[in-house]
Parts: structure tokens; sequence; C-alpha cells
């Protein structure tokens, strides 16, 4: 039984919730680089895009001025419309997705609350049960009052250090954009 406890404060020591803090951070970190190169290459590919339009409008123009027909203007306008409009979609579609991967999104959007609301609702429900089952910390033998309160002290410590380290690992550096 004493392994049992001892393998317990070891998965609940604040060493353990630093290092879980510290790795999911690191994923967050490593998903947001992933997201600059997206964005990188989209912003490169979108002033390919642009520099091709510019020859096309150029070719466009040249030709209309060697025929003088406007059907040709028209169709070229079609043609920018179109263009316009699938490149407006590649960009909406991109921006739909902040990291890539919705797993990692949907655990940050969820993690924090539910850890936040278990962590009030556990500390309460073990404080009043074990209040009413003991009679009070007065019917304790101090020994069981010391061991008490060391894993209490332990497992807060771990969920303390996790939730402050995957928090503030999370945030990131200000990219000053707007």
């Amino acid at each position: 039984m004493d392994w049992l406890i001892a393998a317990g404060d070891v998965l609940a020591s604040g060493g353990l919730g630093a290092i879980v803090g510290g790795v999911f951070s690191w994923v967050q970190k490593r998903e947001e680089r992933k997201n600059l190169e997206l964005e990188l290459a989209h912003e490169k590919e979108m002033a390919n895009i642009d520099r091709l339009r510019e020859e096309a409008d150029q070719k466009h123009a040249l030709a209309l001025a060697d025929k003088g027909m406007e059907q040709a203007a028209l169709e070229g306008q079609i043609a920018t419309d179109v263009a316009d409009a699938e490149l407006r979609e590649a960009t909406v579609t991109a921006q739909a997705m902040p990291s890539g991967h919705p797993l990692i999104d949907g655990v940050l959007r969820f993690v924090r609350p539910v850890i936040t609301l278990y962590l009030l609702a556990i500390v309460s429900i073990i404080g009043a049960n074990l209040h009413s089952l003991t009679g009070g910390l007065e019917a304790l033998p101090s020994e069981d009052l010391f061991q008490l309160y060391t894993h209490i002290v332990q497992q807060t410590v771990f969920l303390a250090v996790t939730a402050v380290t995957w928090w503030f690992g999370a945030r990131g550096v200000s990219s000053g954009k707007q």
C-alpha cells in the first residue's frame, strides 16, 4: 500500500506538473511556428499571384490596344473577377484553421476552464466529505492529519504548477498584428 501512495506522490508532484505544462506549451509553440510558416507561404503565393495578374493585365492591355476590341476587355474583367473570387475563397479557407491541428485548438479552448472548474469542485467535495466522515480535523490522529495535509499540498502544487506552466507557456509572444 505504501508503494501505491509513493507512486501517487510522484505522479502528483510539482516537477511532473511542470513537465506536463512544459510539454503542452512546447507543442503549442511548435504549432504556432508551423502556422507562421503557412502564413508566410500564403503571403508569398499572394505576391506571386499579384505579379502574374499584373503581367496578365499588361498583356491584356497590349492586346486591347492592338486590336481595339471591347470584347477582349470584358473577357479580361471576367477572368480577373473569377481569379479574385478563387483567391478570396483560398484566403478564407486558410484563415479558418488557426494552427492546422483541430485537436490542439480544441484542447487549448477547453482544458483551462475544465481544470479550473475541476479543481474548485473536487477540493470542495473532498473537504466537505472529509469533514463529515471524520468528525472534523480534531478527530484525526496527528500522524494521519500530517499525511492528509501532505497529500493535499502535493496535489494542489501539481495542479497549480501544471496550470500556470501551460497557461503562461501557451500565451506566446505578441506579434504586433492587429
